[in-house]
């Protein structure tokens, strides 16, 4: 049976709240206990935060089978009630960007990088300024493994700046979620941003 680490939780309502970590072969385990699995660096940071005293708290609708580092806060002494407040829709918001992002992967950009150097090679430098004269030129040549390149291209590059738009985004987000008054407008700024993150999943 394979041995990892476990915190014991309290559910909060928006986050979970650690008691402790213990191993998921202790005998102790309580069926009424509600208990997160941990991967070892998580368990790491968690067990750190635990010993210094501070309240660690995880946040839900976390994207795999266990905890990661990305899906705690560790609170500081300082943090007042709507500090903590906001770094949970801080982690959320994150989680959700880090997600879409993921869907540009490094191969995505490899192609890019590829197919442009292709295009350039055949005389076709595709710049903001000429891009449509350029698409349209390729168009005319009637080449199909040219035309192919050329749409394997835009795909690359819609993706690629959909992701540049989604980190300036969140980077906004994050400045108008610190200066947040109240609970209220963090929850207001949030459901905003989500609606605006659903609507780039659908282009």
């Amino acid at each position: 049976m394979k041995v990892y680490e476990i915190a014991a939780v309290i559910d909060r309502g928006n986050y979970y709240e650690v008691e402790y970590v213990t191993s998921n072969l202790t005998k102790e385990l309580r069926s009424s206990q509600r208990y997160l699995g941990l991967n070892s660096s998580a368990a790491i940071m968690i067990k750190k935060g635990l010993a210094n005293d501070r309240n660690i708290r995880i946040i839900k609708d976390f994207k795999d089978l266990e905890v990661h580092i990305h899906d705690i806060i560790v609170e500081e002494e300082q943090d007042s009630e709507l500090d903590k407040y906001k770094k949970i829709y801080i982690k959320k918001a994150r989680q959700d960007v880090t997600h879409q992002q993921a869907m540009t992967s490094g191969i995505m950009l490899y192609d890019y990088m590829n197919i442009n150097n292709y295009l350039n090679d055949k005389g076709y430098f595709i710049h903001d300024d000429n891009k449509e004269e350029t698409f349209l030129k390729i168009l005319e040549t009637e080449d199909e493994v040219l035309i192919t390149k050329l749409e394997l291209y835009l795909n690359a590059r819609e993706s690629i700046s959909r992701t540049s738009h989604l980190e300036h985004q969140y980077f906004k987000y994050y400045e108008d979620i610190k200066n947040a008054l109240n609970e209220e407008e963090v929850l207001k700024i949030f459901t905003l941003f989500m609606d605006m993150l659903k609507n780039v999943k659908q282009l």
